[in-house]
């Protein structure tokens, strides 16, 4: 006999109801197996134009709402749970917390909705989405985004979970990069995780020193797996770049090489040394594009030979002089730039 609870977490985001809109589920859980055994359904009931219940069900019977009142274009971090009871029938317990910020650290005492009326079931095997709510005016006009979707067995093991997603990248820098020694000078980068939508927000970023081979793993603890993100590179004086397509995570990794082409890098953003190729650098002032402003700069701290860890220090030999100048110089002959999606 099965005990214990399976807990399914998720965030959710109404964004529009139509005229007509009812209620109905989008997400449950499902009986393991051929046959279709819908359980722990989440509801969404609509209230005015702007605002909405939730609500569950365990199996077969009514759907029990909460009574508080939730907001559209809000986003909602929800936990539906389902509890195998000891013995067999009708003693199983469905529980629904929402929240619209932080994660308890430990299971409230008291949800917003409970529901153990009805037939138990067997076992849980799967995680269904649905469209009942989004069509219940049966003409699709409503609007709804679910993510973040998680499963476990423990409230912390489902909310807290600390992911740890890695990305084994290799990025090589333009005047850091001699391609007579096959070897660049280890500096730090910053690695952004961006979503592939328009504004492409950054979901995360994280730093690391690139060693001589332009290699190292950026480990990420807040992004998912199966879901497309861009790969965005920035450095104290490199123009910012950008993966060509947006790449997913497989079983918590991810490997990307910038250095083996252009196409690569978003717009074929690199230039070839040797055999590989390197993010331009140059950019001082990080505007998007290297040009008089970042020369000045260079030029003012070479007239002294401005001497350490310098952003106009171009190639890392911790002088800034003529061979920093004459990378910023051409970059900005040639209108080098960022470019994005």
């Amino acid at each position: 006999m099965i005990e214990g609870t399976v807990y399914l977490s998720f965030l959710v985001r109404v964004d529009s109801m139509s005229l007509n809109a009812t209620e109905g589920f989008c997400i449950n859980l499902d009986q393991q197996g051929g046959a279709t055994n819908f359980n722990t359904k989440t509801f969404f009931k609509k209230v005015t134009g702007n605002t909405f219940k939730l609500g569950i069900k365990k199996y077969t019977d009514s759907t029990v709402f909460s009574n508080n009142i939730y907001n559209t274009n809000t986003t909602y971090l929800i936990v539906a749970s389902y509890t195998f009871k000891p013995g067999s029938g009708t003693n199983d317990v469905c529980k629904l917390y929402a929240f619209s910020s932080g994660v308890p650290v430990n299971e409230p005492a008291t949800p917003i909705a409970l529901d153990s009326a009805g037939n138990d079931i067997l076992n849980i095997g799967d995680i269904v989405l649905a469209n009942s709510f989004i069509q219940s005016d049966g003409l699709s006009k409503s609007s709804m985004k679910i993510d973040g979707i998680r499963i476990g067995t423990s409230w912390n093991g489902t909310l807290l979970q600390n992911k740890n997603l890695a990305l084994s990248m290799n990025a090589l820098i333009q005047g850091f990069y001699n391609n007579i020694s096959d070897k660049m000078v280890k500096d730090t980068v910053t690695v952004s995780i961006r979503y592939n939508r328009s504004p492409y927000q950054i979901a995360e970023s994280k730093k690391a020193v690139l060693d001589s081979n332009g290699f190292n793993i950026f480990n990420f603890n807040t992004i998912s797996n199966l879901s497309k993100y861009y790969i965005a590179v920035t450095h104290r004086n490199m123009i910012e770049s950008w993966s060509r397509l947006p790449n997913e995570f497989y079983q918590d990794a991810l490997s990307y090489n910038f250095t083996q082409g252009t196409g690569n890098t978003f717009g074929n953003n690199v230039i070839k040394k040797g055999n590989r190729y390197c993010f331009y650098n140059g950019e001082i002032v990080h505007d998007g594009i290297i040009d008089v402003t970042d020369y000045q700069f260079v030029d003012n701290n070479s007239f002294t030979f401005a001497a350490g860890y310098k952003t106009t220090d171009l190639n890392g030999d911790e002088i800034t002089d003529i061979s920093d100048l004459v990378i910023v110089e051409t970059n900005a002959f040639n209108f080098v730039q960022r470019i994005t999606p």
